[in-house]
């Protein structure tokens, strides 16, 4: 079970990149929120894939 100091940075985190996020939108428009989303959902796949993914073989 993660510490509260790990859950208090994987927030500040994950603040850090919504907010990183909005600015792009704000500066680029669409494109900068397509490749923001689109660096999260790879981000997202690339942790899972090595948290989770590791312990077990490929289907």
């Amino acid at each position: 079970m993660p510490t509260q100091r790990a859950r208090d940075r994987a927030v500040r985190v994950f603040n850090a990149y919504w907010f990183a996020l909005c600015r792009a939108w704000v500066r680029f428009g669409r494109a900068g929120l397509a490749v923001g989303l689109v660096v999260y959902v790879a981000v997202l796949l690339l942790v899972g894939l090595v948290m989770g993914g590791a312990d077990r073989p490929w289907p």
